[in-house]
């Protein structure tokens, strides 16, 4: 402060004239602490000091919403601890302005006020969280949970699910992974650090729906009934409900026929009748280690074509081991042989309506072993006649018993 001088007045004791001297009262200075921006959530402390003098004691001020200056004193919003007031977390609000001054009990005076400070908060980091992969999980798939905080670094990241404050799962890393899905809930993250800021917001929440296994769709094209001699393609159709890569498993009678496909469709041709039988076909989400259901059984009966009214049949029989052998000819249910021969064909010359009806055969010789196995039985459709055009000869064969057995069918059609 620089002094000025007042006036001189006359000294008794002294005999001599004294100077007065005035001195501006002195001005507080106030500080806030922490110096740097001020994040929400964290408490604020001010500081009043008045520099060359001794025996202050501080008095705080804080403006209301009519600019007017009302004293702060010991709360629970506010601790007072000589030259500092301590403003609790939940009452630090942007924009409050705050001001100190002093005062001394030795003499009857007080200092100016300090100038003000205005409080700037600014919000946390914010924390936001996705999911992948989007959309339903079906159960025992596998989810990740990613919390990405854009500003600041070294976060630790802590994983919420419902409403329980209480981190499921903490890691130094901003990914969490659900191995295998079963509960669903909204989940939410949020990340600490050493440094200010200490924490960032509460992220979005994210919500996890989980569905039991998809199910498997098992079609048969062109038809769950087909000719010998026609392309089968069997198709497998999974609704995961999301865009996945997915591998595809064949199953005959429950037993494995292709597996880790990853095409949705498997084809053989020519069809034959050992094809025929009962089909499922299952999946998995490579992406998500998720398992589908195995599809519904479909099946799949393969016979011989028909055989047009007129046209020429020829039966064969084969046997693979063995010689000599003398062969029969059976139709229906009959155990009565409807022809024998010691060659192995057996040809209806005119097929006839009343030619139509299942067909086997049987060999037998004079040696051991004297007879075979019954061979498999083929289906003989006779239709209407044909139009007047020559059909392809179609041949086929198919193995069976112990010893083993062909039986043959030949359409010779006539022009």
């Amino acid at each position: 402060p620089v002094p000025v001088l007042l006036n001189y007045i006359y000294s008794p004791s002294t005999s001599m004239f004294v100077s007065l001297l005035s001195v501006d009262l002195p001005k507080p200075t106030l500080t806030v602490e922490p110096e740097s921006s001020v994040f929400s959530g964290e408490s604020v402390t001010l500081k009043c000091e008045i520099k060359g003098y001794d025996g202050w004691t501080y008095q705080w001020y804080k403006q209301d919403k009519q600019s007017r200056w009302s004293a702060v004193s010991q709360s629970e919003y506010y601790t007072v601890n000589r030259d500092t007031l301590t403003i609790r977390a939940d009452a630090v609000i942007h924009g409050d302005q705050y001001r100190c001054s002093g005062e001394r009990h030795d003499r009857l005076t007080s200092s100016q006020y300090s100038d003000f400070v205005t409080l700037t908060i600014n919000a946390l980091p914010t924390a936001t969280l996705t999911v992948e992969p989007e959309g339903p999980v079906f159960t025992g798939g596998s989810v990740t949970l990613k919390c990405e905080i854009q500003s600041h670094s070294n976060w630790r990241y802590q994983w919420y699910k419902g409403s329980s404050r209480t981190a499921v799962s903490q890691s130094e890393t901003n990914t969490f992974t659900i191995r295998s899905a079963a509960d669903q809930d909204q989940y939410w993250c949020r990340g600490e650090r050493d440094d200010r800021p200490s924490s960032s917001q509460p992220s979005n929440t994210v919500t996890l729906t989980v569905k039991g296994e998809a199910k498997a769709v098992l079609s048969i094209k062109p038809d769950k009934h087909v000719f010998r001699g026609e392309a089968v393609t069997l198709r497998c159709d999974i609704q995961w409900g999301r865009d996945t890569e997915c591998k595809y498993s064949w199953y005959k009678e429950a037993n494995t026929l292709y597996s880790s496909s990853t095409t949705q469709e498997f084809r053989f041709s020519p069809a034959e009748e050992s094809h025929s039988g009962n089909y499922t076909c299952s999946g998995e989400d490579i992406g998500n280690s998720g398992y589908s259901q195995s599809s519904d059984a479909v099946t799949l009966t393969v016979t011989e074509g028909p055989v047009f009214s007129g046209e020429s049949v020829t039966l064969k029989c084969e046997i693979q081991s063995h010689s000599n052998w003398r062969y029969q000819w059976y139709k229906g249910s009959r155990r009565t042989a409807v022809s024998q021969s010691q060659t192995n064909t057996f040809t209806i010359r005119s097929a006839a309506d009343q030619d139509q009806d299942q067909y086997w055969c049987r060999g037998e010789r004079d040696y051991r072993p004297t007879s075979s196995q019954p061979s498999n039985t083929v289906t003989l459709t006779v239709k209407g006649k044909i139009s007047n055009f020559p059909l392809p000869q179609m041949s086929t064969y198919l193995m069976f018993g112990t010893p083993k057995v062909l039986y043959l069918i030949e359409n010779n059609a006539k022009t």
